[in-house]
Parts: structure tokens; C-alpha cells; sequence
């Protein structure tokens, strides 16, 4: 992995594992802007001191991990409350607009976003016309203004865990 430091003191890291193969400009897109999406929320709400984006390739597709060491939040409560997590909802809309599938898992002091394109999506994508899979983003966006858009742990070492000093309780039954 690549170390990177960061001004705010947040250590990065990035790493490619496999053999690296090229992908269409629409599907770097998406993998770019859920990227883009899981560092602003980090930088936003997670206090983390630790950030680790790992970018796989393998026979079987691609796979985006982009982890943390911050807060954590309850992924089920914020999926499905209707003013917060429009920014996980619309990474999900993006991966699954390229036939890919995403998760997030998270508790406090690891949270893991996954963005996985299996090489079937990826065959089944660039074998269709260039009209059917062109600007899965500009789609993506156009669905949200017309109102339908109503993980972590492995990677970063225990030592690197940080403490939220707002986070929420979670409620059990």
C-alpha cells in the first residue's frame, strides 16, 4: 500500500491488487464518484485517523474498499431514514446502474464501503450498444431530481482505532 499523508493528519493509503485491466470510461466513472462519495463522508463524520482504499482485480471482476478507522454510525438507521444516508443510497443507485453490487458495514471504529463489479456485469456491459450503458451517472442524477431517491474492520490496525467523541448510542431491544 501506498502511504499518503494528508494536512488534517488522516493517514491514507492506497493499494491495487492483481493484475490491473482497463474498464470503460462509465464504469471508472461510477467507481470514481462512489470513491469520491465514501472520502467526503469520512472527511464529514467519521473522525477518522486512518483511511485505506484498496482497488481489486481478479478473473472475477473488480472490487472498490474504501475503510476507515472513525465513529461508525448504524447503517440500517441511516439507509432508512428519508433526510440522511442520500449520499450511501445514491453510491448504491451508481454500482447497481452498472450491474455491480455495494455494501457498507460499520461499528465504532470501522466502517467499510465495497463497490463490487463481477466480470459478468462487466462482460454483460461492454457487450451492450454504447446507448444502453452511456453516462450511468447522468441517469443516476436525472432519477434523483425527478424524486425517486426518496463496511469496515480489516485493513486498519486495532492501534489506529479512533474515538468519536459524539457518537451516538445504538438502541437494542
Amino acid at each position: 500500500a501506498l502511504p499518503i499523508w494528508s494536512l488534517s493528519g488522516t493517514r491514507f493509503t492506497m493499494a491495487v491488487d492483481g493484475e490491473p485491466f482497463d474498464l470503460l470510461d462509465d464504469i471508472k466513472t461510477v467507481l470514481f464518484r462512489v470513491t469520491q462519495e465514501a472520502l467526503t463522508n469520512i472527511q464529514k463524520h467519521a473522525h477518522a485517523s486512518q483511511v485505506a482504499l484498496t482497488l481489486v482485480f481478479s478473473t472475477g471482476g473488480v472490487l472498490l474498499r474504501v475503510q476507515d478507522n472513525g465513529c461508525g454510525f448504524d447503517t440500517e438507521a441511516v439507509l432508512h431514514h428519508p433526510s440522511r444516508g442520500i449520499g450511501l443510497r445514491n453510491m448504491r443507485e451508481r454500482v447497481e446502474s452498472i450491474g455491480g453490487v455495494f455494501k457498507v458495514h460499520s461499528r465504532p471504529g470501522s466502517t467499510r464501503v465495497i463497490a463490487q463489479v463481477p466480470a459478468e456485469a462487466l462482460r454483460r456491459f461492454t457487450l451492450q450498444p454504447a446507448a444502453a450503458h452511456a453516462h450511468p451517472a447522468r441517469h443516476h442524477r436525472l432519477a434523483h431530481r425527478r424524486g425517486r431517491n426518496a463496511g469496515r474492520g480489516a485493513g486498519l490496525p486495532p492501534s489506529h482505532q479512533s474515538p468519536c467523541p459524539n457518537l451516538p448510542t445504538r438502541r437494542t431491544p
